[in-house]
């Protein structure tokens, strides 16, 4: 059983109660040299607490969590959510729900939760489906963020240790904001290029090459602030943003060697062990409020879906603000989660890091290594419930928010005709109201009108990745963003070899799908958002009526360009639609890969991704060469008469551009 002392006493440390003292006037150099030994006067790690040093067994803390350890199953139809571009030397990557490391090489494909680690002289560059470029320097981790888990779908991604540069794109008209998670705090950014270190101390620092960031640290989620051009800040290990200064000219290979190189190994093992606790009363916090929210959305649906059967339409109104004020108090827990979760990641992470380099170090994570190797268990249980229970609030967001239904607009996700004739231009409580934990609210995003990209609403395209060319920007310094030192000084993780090995402390389950997935989350409260809505809980389901008038347009979310579609949209969340493309001059009938036969194509292909043509008619489309075109001897659905043939070849030329 938790001990209530020990819990408060750790999370006193972790968010500077009572302790902290004021620095926001300090320089960065007064703060670095502070967050270098978090076992300082003002944030001493007090001793492990009598239940973290029991070592635990690990197939109780597995029930306790809810989650069966071992990975998940890819479905057929399910594209990754970022690639391996480039690898240099040794990367290896760890899947959600595993424990264990393997070779990473380029064009491996990498799914929310799935983490990326660097060796010593060895980098990775990642694409992700938002284009975004992400650089991973030496002896540097990160983790693959959820598009589930957020109002309008993003990626993001979680910096566990060391550090890596983002060229994040630009937004695209529906999209939310890129988002980084280090272990002391979140940074939100709306296309921009900016470096993330994070230390084995815990403390994150963050640099701004053009654009601008939002910075906010664990102690205040609720208070960001603006980090311009030029500009760097740094955020001590309990979660308190310095000042801003100026981003300087010392790359950060050596500014991370400089900052690791006096840091006490034996304390920050300590700081990592006791952040694990304390991460994990937080999480258990934050689910209860979660499913608590849950419950109140599915009595609130329940009362929209009798309306609807009623066709009252003020009942309706009357049950939408409750709805829209569940689903916005939801999607901020679940930030909140994702943060927590990506912190535990982080700290468990460095831990690991440094049991295997250092005497000193084992002897504080060894009693607790069962609780440090169940934050793959907590990342795999967050991904999962992503998947099963706040995604589907995007759809609810999109139909009965008023804020929701201007994005439903710019991604063309239709309302059905009952609840387009309702009003719901009610006024949005306060968030804060509902939640009773600080909270990250991501800024909103203005959009570029120009810019023309996939915005997945559900799991991305299948093959998007094909030919795709990652392109980050340079460095505009005289010296290159990242210089490995010629003799480190440091000796913590960084510029320490190995010398142990970390294993498996879980009994791996056979993979299974994430819905299907032992999850315990909500107790008997499940609900689909999209079956009172008429769109079913396939991604190709469809909904019944007419969406506008005549013509209208229809992105299709797992295709590159938008598609035109005429009379009534019978297309669900996998909006069977047909993409505007030209193929050797030659109109043809193109199906979208989960889609129905029957979508006319014109104009010029571009993107050099795989499509399916026909009804089952394989056209696969390479970088800079010509697709090739197979008819399988038996379809695997029923085709609408064909309306025209396929003629010549399909020639893509070039690659996607990430991140530039």
């Amino acid at each position: 059983m938790r001990r209530s002392t020990s819990i408060l006493a750790v999370a006193c440390l972790a968010l500077g109660v009572g302790c902290k003292k004021d620095d926001t006037k300090k320089s960065e150099a007064e703060q670095q040299a502070a967050a270098e030994d978090p076992a300082g006067a003002d944030t001493a790690p007090e001793a492990p607490d009598e239940q973290a040093t029991e070592a635990g067994d690990p197939a109780q803390i597995a029930e306790t969590i809810g989650v069966e350890p071992g990975p998940f199953e890819v479905a057929e139809d399910e594209g990754a959510a970022a690639v391996v571009a480039e690898v240099t030397g040794t990367v290896e990557l760890r899947r959600v729900g595993t424990e264990t490391w393997e070779p990473a090489a380029a064009e491996a494909q990498l799914y929310e939760g799935d983490q990326l680690r660097t060796e010593a002289e060895s980098s990775a560059i990642v694409a992700l489906v938002d284009e975004t470029a992400v650089e991973v320097a030496e002896q540097s981790a990160i983790a693959i963020g959820s598009r589930d888990a957020t109002q309008d779908p993003a990626s993001s991604v979680a910096a566990l240790y060391g550090v890596s540069r983002f060229t994040v794109a630009d937004r695209a008209p529906g999209e939310g904001p890129f988002m980084v998670y280090a272990p002391a705090g979140v940074v939100a950014t709306k296309g921009t290029v900016y470096t993330v270190g994070v230390l084995a101390s815990g403390a994150t620092r963050v640099g701004v090459e053009t654009g601008e960031v939002e910075v906010a640290g664990s102690a205040k989620l609720d208070a960001p602030v603006v980090l311009a051009t030029g500009k760097a800040i740094l955020i001590a290990p309990v979660g308190e943003v310095g000042s801003a200064e100026a981003l300087g000219a010392v790359d950060w290979g050596t500014w991370r060697d400089e900052a690791e190189a006096g840091i006490d190994v034996k304390a920050a093992a300590e700081f990592h062990a006791q952040r694990v606790a304390a991460l994990e009363a937080e999480l258990e916090a934050a689910y209860a409020e979660l499913e608590a929210q849950a419950a109140i959305a599915a009595e609130a649906e329940a009362r929209a879906a009798a309306a609807e059967k009623a066709a009252d339409l003020a009942a309706y109104e009357a049950a939408a603000p409750e709805i829209g004020a569940s689903v916005d108090a939801s999607f901020a827990l679940s930030g909140r989660i994702n943060f927590l979760t990506s912190a535990l990641l982080a700290h468990a992470y460095v831990a690991n890091a440094l049991y295997v380099r250092h005497p000193d170090a084992k002897v504080v994570v060894e009693p607790v290594r069962p609780r440090v190797a169940a934050a793959v268990l907590w990342n795999k249980k967050y991904h999962a419930v992503a998947r099963t229970h706040v995604q589907p609030l995007r759809l609810a967001w999109y139909v009965h928010h008023p804020v929701g239904r201007a994005r439903a607009k710019l991604v063309a996700h239709p309302i059905p005709p009952f609840y387009a004739k309702a009003k719901v231009s009610y006024d949005v409580p306060d968030v804060r109201a509902r939640v009773k934990v600080p909270v990250f609210r991501p800024p909103v995003v203005k959009a570029k009108a120009k810019v023309k990209k996939r915005i997945s609403i559900r799991a991305p395209k299948v093959g998007w990745y094909a030919g795709v060319k990652a392109r980050v920007r340079p460095a505009k310094a005289k010296v290159a963003w990242y210089v490995r030192p010629k003799a480190p000084r440091a000796k913590v993780v960084f510029g320490a070899r190995a010398t142990g090995s970390v294993g498996a402390m879980f009994k791996a389950a056979p993979p299974r799908p994430r819905a299907q997935a032992k999850i315990r989350f909500g107790g008997a409260v499940k609900v689909d958002h999209r079956a009172h809505m008429g769109v079913g809980a396939g991604a190709g389901a469809r909904v019944k009526g007419s969406v506008g008038g005549a013509a209208v347009k229809v992105r299709d979310h797992r295709a590159d360009l938008d598609a035109k579609v005429k009379g009534g949209v019978k297309a669900g969340v996998g909006i069977k639609a047909g993409v505007k493309g030209k193929v050797d001059g030659v109109g043809i009938k193109v199906r979208d890969h989960r889609g129905a036969a029957g979508a006319a194509v014109k104009g010029g292909v571009r993107t050099g991704v795989g499509v399916k043509a026909g009804a089952g008619v394989g056209v696969k489309a390479g970088a800079g060469g010509a697709a090739k075109v197979k008819a399988p001897e038996k379809p695997k659905v029923k085709a609408p008469k064909a309306k025209g043939e396929v003629k010549g070849s399909i020639k893509v030329k070039g690659g996607l551009k990430i991140g530039d």
